[in-house]
């Protein structure tokens, strides 16, 4: 799998969820109060996000011609990570339905539908 096949899956991953959160805090009690918030917290964590990993990027830079050498033991270290995480998924698969005997609102909707400026800031961040 390349960079150009995983990125949008991981834009889609993570754009999901802010959409989600967007679209429900405006039916929190203070609703331009915590969007505001969650634009401030998302802000942060993307301009600390983006330095840090170009900081990093910038330090690993050297690195780069020593990996070209070893692609064939990452090929198979790569092939390996694949099957942990497909049986990673599968068990929490099983796990989540198997706990799926309750019914009704998700406590986490119920949070993002009465949070405050702080909580929307956080959650932000978090997402």
């Amino acid at each position: 799998m390349n960079f150009l096949t995983v990125l949008p899956l991981a834009v889609v991953m993570v754009a999901g969820t802010q959409f989600v959160a967007a679209a429900l805090l405006p039916s929190a009690d203070r609703p331009r109060a915590a969007l505001l918030a969650y634009l401030g917290g998302v802000g942060v964590v993307v301009t600390i996000g983006v330095t840090v990993s170009w900081l990093v990027t910038r330090a690993l830079r050297g690195f780069a011609d020593r990996a070209q050498t070893d692609v064939g033991h990452l090929e198979r270290t790569a092939h390996r990570i694949d099957w942990a995480v497909l049986v990673l998924l599968a068990v929490l698969a099983v796990v989540v339905c198997l706990r799926r005997r309750q019914t009704g609102t998700p406590r986490w909707l119920a949070i993002i539908q009465h949070a405050g400026p702080g909580r929307a800031a956080r959650l932000g961040a978090v997402f």
